[in-house]
């Protein structure tokens, strides 16, 4: 098994509120996420099978916002 899945390691996913020259609009960056309590780090994510687990499970929880966002506003008509 790959490292990725070894350890438990936390993600951070930053999202640009308005156009950064030279990035696609909608672009994100991710980074890993580590805190100590009192300071927290980023850390950029350097294997393209880490950043390629960490896409998808990114992907997988952007699907499930949106479906229980749509399941929510069926409800509340």
């Amino acid at each position: 098994a790959s490292d990725v899945y070894k350890r438990q390691q936390f993600y951070i996913v930053l999202m640009p509120q308005s156009p950064i020259e030279g990035y696609d609009e909608g672009e994100y960056f991710l980074y890993r996420y580590q805190s100590d309590g009192e300071n927290a780090e980023l850390s950029e994510i350097e294997s393209d099978a880490e950043w390629e687990a960490v896409e998808e499970k990114f992907d997988e929880l952007l699907d499930e916002e949106e479906f229980n966002r749509l399941e929510n506003s069926k409800m509340v008509h």
